[in-house]
């Protein structure tokens, strides 16, 4: 079959084309004991919906560096090591890679934990990195060949630029890092020598091919998402567990020097993580619009991350048991258009060629 025929293909599936046989067990062990180390979003869909989005950057650049949060500006980056594209080829999930899978589908679609909503990263990194590789494949079609990293290894550094602190943040990513959000990972796809014309008489072609056929299962996610789960994190933030974390959250913002606010004025209440979070970012987005160096920026952002992580984690847990409660009703209610999710991704990440670990 052509590659713009298995395209197509790919971009009629939808989940209720489904069938029940070809639907997996719906796992609910990630509904299990929380672990307040990962946060996302109060709401999904801006990192979801950037992943049918390919900046376009010094000319030629397939990817999207969507940082959540606040944090002095990334670099883009790109791995060393390289292959010719053309040569991966599309394996079978094995049973581990697929309930892996299975809780990254739930992570970034319908995400109650921290830890879970890392899991959602990963699979939108491996998004962004189907993007590549299904760009890169197409141009090899039509004799442009171009070279791009392996992909997991971009699926494993596209993942951090979906970090998102509002709601979500990676707290043990942030205490062993001692930054917000890393330096933003962008792929470069260049013409080959002698090939720049054809190169580029392709390349947009193939892009929009490539975020094609990863549409449907964006679309069926934030399908299931829609499905209230999306009101419920945003009440999560103001959750009575949660506002009853709010006075020791103040007390120990105000050991800090809160109200203090280096934009201006002082803040006159934290009323949720997210409020605390801005006056964190403060002290860092104020001393960059100053012109503090990287030495005195790496100095403050070790000093307020772990002022975030020590002050904040009791209101993220209390947030993380009260969405996971939560949850667990809520996958039992839907649990047909779950699994259906679950397969599609399963159908579209194979047909793209994901790495299957």
């Amino acid at each position: 079959m052509r590659l713009e025929e298995e395209i197509a293909a790919a971009t009629r599936a939808r989940a209720d084309e489904i069938t029940p046989d070809r639907i997996p067990p719906l796992d609910l062990s990630q509904t299990g004991p929380v672990r307040p180390v990962r946060r996302g979003r109060s709401w999904w869909i801006a990192p979801v919906a950037a992943a049918a989005a390919v900046a376009v950057i010094a000319g030629v650049v397939v990817g999207l560096g969507a940082s959540r949060g606040r944090s002095p500006a990334g670099r883009s980056a790109t791995s060393g090591r390289t292959h010719h594209a053309g040569r991966a080829k599309p394996g079978q999930l094995t049973a581990r890679a697929a309930a892996r899978l299975d809780s990254e589908v739930l992570g970034l679609f319908v995400p109650a934990t921290g830890s879970q909503y890392t899991a959602g990263t990963h699979l939108e990194g491996t998004i962004q990195a189907l993007t590549v590789t299904g760009t890169a494949r197409c141009l090899a079609r039509h004799g442009v060949t171009v070279t791009y990293p392996p992909e997991a290894t971009m699926a494993a550094r596209y993942a951090p630029n979906y970090a998102d602190n509002s709601q979500f943040p990676d707290l043990a990513l942030i205490a062993r890092d001692h930054v917000f959000i890393p330096a933003e990972y962008l792929v470069q796809l260049r013409p080959p020598a002698g090939q720049s014309r054809l190169f580029h008489r392709w390349f947009s072609p193939c892009q929009k091919a490539a975020v094609a056929a990863l549409t449907p299962l964006q679309t069926a996610g934030q399908q299931l998402n829609d499905r209230t789960w999306g009101n419920l994190m945003t009440r999560a933030t103001t959750a009575p567990p949660v506002r009853a974390t709010l006075p020791a959250l103040r007390a120990c913002a105000m050991s800090y020097g809160w109200p203090s606010n280096p934009y201006g004025p002082p803040e006159t209440a934290i009323r949720s993580f997210s409020d605390f979070g801005d006056w964190v970012f403060g002290h860092l987005d104020g001393a960059g619009s100053r012109g503090a160096g990287a030495a005195t920026m790496s100095r403050l952002e070790r000093h307020w991350t772990g002022i975030f992580i020590r002050c904040g984690r009791p209101t993220l847990a209390a947030q993380d048991r009260w969405l996971a409660a939560r949850q667990a009703g809520f996958l039992r209610q839907h649990e047909r258009q779950v699994r259906a999710v679950e397969a599609l991704a399963r159908q579209i990440l194979r047909r793209a060629g994901a790495p299957t670990g």
